[in-house]
């Protein structure tokens, strides 16, 4: 019976690690596009939090970062803190890299 408390114990602490262990990103990382397609590449964008989407009409995964682009590199994108959005899970990790927390601050210049 003792044993059977423990694992129980194990198994109830060690959940909420797991499960924040399937996701690449947390809340407060900065990353960059490694695709050169992407609108915001050679810039950043910190990472505001993993949600899972409850819409039905949205197009992407169930699961999606909300990211907040911070500067855009090209002509087209140059923004200074003014958009979020989501992304889908596979997209972001299968096309980004984590970048120095401090290229996400807001008073970079632009």
């Amino acid at each position: 019976m003792r044993h059977l408390v423990i694992v129980a114990f194990l198994a109830l602490w060690l959940s909420p690690t797991l499960a924040f262990a399937q996701y690449k990103y947390k809340e407060g990382d900065c990353i960059t596009p490694t695709n050169e397609t992407w609108s915001w590449y050679k810039g950043f964008a910190s990472v505001k939090g993993v949600f899972e989407r409850k819409d039905a009409d949205y197009y992407g995964g169930n699961t999606v970062y909300l990211l907040h682009i911070v500067k855009g590199a090209s002509k087209w994108t140059r923004f200074q803190g003014t958009q979020q959005s989501v992304y889908d899970l596979r997209s972001i990790d299968d096309n980004t890299q984590k970048g120095p927390v401090w290229m996400c601050e807001r008073n970079q210049s632009g």
